[in-house]
């Protein structure tokens, strides 16, 4: 049965919302019927046109809500959860494998009698023993700036890092089948006692290291030889730089949108500017210290750093389509997808995606100001409960 339309005796608009959106929505009538009610005729006025339109935006909102889907908790907290839980695992699971692929055929396969490959790179450097570290200390400085920043994007959250143990782990698969096909020499001869070490040890004990350590020398068990082409140190310090770059970074008309005044925006584009060029002198900083090390060729760096901007540019750009995809009508989805194979990926794996510009909050620092309040709290009750007795 069809509601009729109360009439509005005042032609104002705040006479026009003082009726709630319930009260528009037949629970007996389909949407046609809903849309017929409240489709302006021509005869009308120009101001009740314009209230008749936003009574019918009421109703499709309505509508909208409706029929949205009752697992939104389970896509919005719990699903994010799983999905961490499931990339870490996986990154972990690619660790472990790529380490047994290592020890058990890479390391047994070089040969020490083989002298390094020409580099002209590595031939004007002296090995720096200390530059390795530096380029770990880089990486975990990346991973820290990764973590806080998940913290504070509002849109992604617990997905930066979710798509960074992904990535990662795919660029782990790929080095274990590159490193495993081509195995060059050891780039440095000091290394060679080392490798002698390990290639004497059984699988066992290069793997979780040797009872006895009177015969091994310092630092073999840490060290390993073979795994040059590609760079795995590489590949993580461009991808935490990248996916930093990525998550932290606002476009021009949201800035402009959020900024007030001219000067104001061009403090932006200048802080910008200067986060770009340090975090990316970072990265080549920690390139440049692997090669100082010579723990890698020239060539190892070179293509870890261009496969890691390519799987991370692919990636992306990808979810950016998804995004524009789901938020599309059913009828107008067909052959918009550039594959179908990624499609279904993003479709269990990005189900929760609906946007992916940049939103930031202080939600977390917030919520860790609430706990310590609630503690304080606690703690003065329980101080008042039970006083110190003199």
């Amino acid at each position: 049965m069809n509601r009729q339309m109360p009439q509005d005796h005042s032609s104002t608009h705040s006479s026009s919302l003082a009726v709630p959106c319930e009260y528009y929505m037949s629970s007996g009538s389909d949407t046609s019927e809903s849309t017929y009610l409240f489709r302006p005729h021509e005869n009308l006025e120009a101001q009740q046109v314009v209230d008749l339109e936003e009574k019918q935006e009421c109703v499709y909102s309505q509508q909208e809500h409706q029929q949205q889907p009752h697992g939104t908790r389970f896509h919005k907290y719990i699903y994010p959860c799983l999905r961490l839980i499931f990339s870490f695992v996986l990154f972990m699971t690619c660790s472990a494998l790529t380490r047994l692929v290592t020890m058990h055929v890479v390391v047994p396969s070089v040969d020490l009698s083989q002298t390094p490959l020409r580099d002209l790179i590595l031939e004007r450097l002296k090995p720096f023993p200390f530059a390795f570290k530096i380029t770990e200390s880089i990486t975990v400085f990346m991973f820290i700036l990764l973590v806080l920043l998940s913290l504070f994007n509002k849109t992604h959250r617990l997905s930066i890092l979710s798509r960074t143990f992904l990535l990662n782990s795919i660029l782990l698969l790929l080095r274990m089948f590159t490193m495993s096909f081509t195995i060059l020499s050891i780039p440095n001869e000091m290394d060679i006692p080392k490798c002698a070490q390990l290639q004497h040890m059984t699988l066992k004990e290069r793997l979780f290291g040797s009872q006895d350590h009177s015969n091994v020398e310092e630092g073999a068990l840490s060290y390993t030889c073979g795994d040059y082409m590609f760079s795995g140190h590489t590949c993580a310090v461009v991808l935490m730089t990248w996916m930093v770059l990525q998550y932290s970074s606002l476009s021009a008309k949201t800035a402009q949108a959020t900024l007030s005044s001219a000067s104001s925006l061009r403090i932006w584009k200048g802080m910008n500017i200067a986060m770009v060029v340090f975090l990316w002198t970072c990265c080549f900083m920690a390139m440049f210290c692997v090669l100082w090390s010579k723990e890698h060729y020239t060539c190892d760096v070179v293509v870890a750093g261009l496969v890691t901007v390519l799987l991370c540019q692919v990636y992306h750009s990808h979810l950016n389509w998804w995004c524009f995809w789901s938020n599309k009508k059913p009828e107008d989805r067909r052959g918009e997808f550039p594959n179908s194979k990624s499609l279904l990926f993003f479709k269990i794996y990005e189900s929760d995606m609906k946007h992916c510009a940049n939103e930031f909050d202080l939600k977390p620092w917030t919520l860790v100001v609430q706990c310590f309040q609630k503690v304080k709290k606690v703690f003065i009750h329980v101080q008042r409960q039970f006083p110190n007795e003199k």
